[in-house]
């Protein structure tokens, strides 16, 4: 198993899920790759490959620029 094998994995996983959901499987994909690490199953940090989910959107606007401005 490669990092790249762990980033096609998350990557095709995530994309039919929900935010919230997206996080917890990717939390729990880290884990269980720690886990082998740990048990020496693998020897390579494959945790570190798994990507994080992005958690942002524009669909507000900015603090810093008022409603007069915009108008």
């Amino acid at each position: 198993m490669r990092a790249v094998d762990v980033t096609d994995f998350e990557r095709k996983r995530v994309s039919r899920l929900n935010m919230r959901r997206a996080k917890i499987m990717t939390t729990a994909l880290r884990s269980f790759l720690s886990y082998v690490r740990c048990r020496a199953d693998i020897t390579s940090d494959l945790a570190a490959a798994v990507p994080i989910v992005a958690n942002w959107s524009l669909s507000s606007m900015p603090r810093a620029i008022g409603r007069d401005p915009l108008e």
